[in-house]
């Protein structure tokens, strides 16, 4: 008990001391929240974020990771290789061959102009064995001007790699013609044998000349300027063979 107060005064209530004031409020409890509506689910599927996926770690090991290739399309990746492969060898076989060919055509005579045995060109008549060149040394050409001067006496010419022409007459071997003396008229002359037959080649006064008598009973002579180099006389008389 307390000292000099009232029993009573302790007793009883307090009663507010601004009689006039107005009553203090009690708190009001603050009501539940309510549970939080998913609006995840009323939005529209497309509109719903997927979760995130753990992205898988790339491993060389992992035969899932790399697309196999088709066999089918590398298949046909070989076949269409192959095919350039053999369209390309292909055309290089036909450049070389047209080459061969063109090369071949320009070192023999003209089928057209051919003066073979018993051969008519107008009122000419070739009767004789006629040599023509074949395979000539690189750089030399077949001009293709066989020309029928008379009965069984022709011509044509050959032209060298330096530009060197080679003057080829042939005609048959006159009776009793004296090869001996004629060989006389040769400086230095060079004796060789050849397909055609024995061979005589060197100079004779300002000319190069080369003389093949022919097992065949054709003589052929060839002329050239005394300019031109023995050895391509020579190559010239090897060439000659029968058409």
């Amino acid at each position: 008990m307390l000292i000099g107060m009232d029993e009573d005064f302790i007793k009883k209530p307090r009663q507010n001391i601004l009689d006039d004031g107005p009553a203090i409020a009690k708190p009001v409890p603050r009501p539940k929240p309510e549970p939080e509506e998913d609006y995840v689910a009323l939005l529209h599927p497309r509109m719903r974020a997927e979760p995130t996926a753990r992205p898988q770690e790339n491993t060389v090991n992992n035969d899932e990771s790399f697309e196999q290739p088709d066999s089918s399309a590398v298949a046909l990746a070989s076949k269409s290789l192959l095919v350039i492969v053999a369209i390309v060898i292909l055309v290089i076989v036909i450049v070389v061959g047209l080459f061969l060919f063109l090369h071949n055509k320009s070192n023999k005579p003209d089928v057209s102009k051919t003066l073979g045995s018993s051969t008519a060109v107008g009122d000419k008549l070739v009767t004789i064995a006629v040599y023509y060149p074949n395979n000539l040394p690189p750089g030399y050409t077949f001009n293709n001007d066989a020309k029928i001067l008379k009965t069984d006496v022709l011509y044509y010419s050959i032209t060298g790699p330096k530009k060197e022409l080679y003057y080829v007459t042939q005609q048959s071997i006159p009776a009793n013609f004296d090869f001996v003396a004629f060989n006389k008229k040769f400086s230095n002359p060079d004796n060789f044998s050849t397909t055609a037959g024995t061979a005589t080649a060197g100079p004779v006064g300002a000319n190069l000349l080369g003389s093949i008598r022919t097992n065949k009973n054709t003589w052929i002579i060839i002329n050239s300027s005394s300019g031109t180099p023995l050895t391509g006389l020579e190559s010239v008389i090897r060439s000659l063979d029968v058409k």
